[in-house]
């Protein structure tokens, strides 16, 4: 006696036989592999992951800020000076610009990875000790 098992997939028909109850699966396509994976789900699987992605790296950067507020907070809100030297930039005549000392200045920063207190890192500031104004 032989046993007909009909198997669905998203896009292909496949018919499998099964004679007397050992296992032989020829699997007969009625369609190719090609057509069952097509370029529309390539996509829909791109989309898929890239979204995968976004949403584990917002969530990481959300993690990370909140760890970093939050240590910012225990630790007393901690702050110290760099200090920097200010410009100011006056555009002129043929997109030429001037560049005027305005001196140096102690800026107030924070002691964390992020913006905390309305003030830059002070890693941010030690790095860039050149602050410009465009007039």
């Amino acid at each position: 006696m032989e046993i007909v098992s009909i198997v669905c997939s998203s896009r292909c028909l496949r018919v499998a036989y099964y004679p007397l109850g050992k296992l032989f699966s020829p699997a007969l396509p009625v369609c190719s592999y090609s057509e069952e994976r097509s370029q529309v789900e390539g996509s829909e699987r791109m989309k898929r992951w890239l979204s995968r992605i976004i949403v584990v790296l917002v969530a990481g950067l959300a993690t990370a800020y909140g760890a970093d507020w939050a240590i910012f907070q225990l630790r007393g809100s901690p702050t110290s000076t760099v200090t920097v030297n200010r410009f100011l930039t006056v555009p002129l005549k043929g997109n030429k610009l001037e560049y005027d000392y305005l001196g140096s200045s102690d800026m107030p920063c924070s002691r964390s990875l992020f913006p905390q207190a309305g003030q830059s890192p002070c890693w941010q500031l030690r790095r860039n000790t050149n602050q410009t104004t465009t007039l």
